[in-house]
């Protein structure tokens, strides 16, 4: 089995490559500016965020629909990091019963990402 990929449509494609990469520390593996089409390939770990640009019509509300999760080292240092880059009013990360250590936030469109470590329990 090959690479697992997100792709979707933000609302606007600048101001959510600049959270993704800037705020969140996303680093990217292409991106392209084409008279026919714009979008970014962003490193997930083990998978890819693919934000892509216009948004289709048709009025739907990506942040409904999606949710990220991304698994990292220690949350901790996330979230430190993610407070030191200007999210305001971020919430401590806080331990789960299933054994993970998280924290979730929302994109510029609603989309829910939790960032989690595992703490192997």
């Amino acid at each position: 089995m090959g690479q697992f990929r997100v792709a979707y449509f933000p609302s606007d494609l600048g101001r959510s490559g600049d959270f993704y990469i800037d705020v969140l520390g996303f680093d990217v593996i292409d991106s392209w500016d084409r008279p026919d089409s714009q979008g970014m390939l962003l490193d997930a770990g083990a998978g890819t965020v693919e934000l892509l640009a216009p948004a289709p019509s048709g009025g739907h509300v990506v942040g409904s629909a999606l949710s990220l999760s991304v698994e990292v080292d220690d949350v901790d240092r996330r979230w430190q990091m993610l407070t030191d880059r200007g999210l305001q009013d971020l919430a401590q990360p806080t331990t789960q019963p299933w054994g993970h250590r998280s924290i979730s936030i929302e994109d510029p469109d609603g989309v829910t990402i939790t960032f989690f470590q595992d703490l192997g329990h």
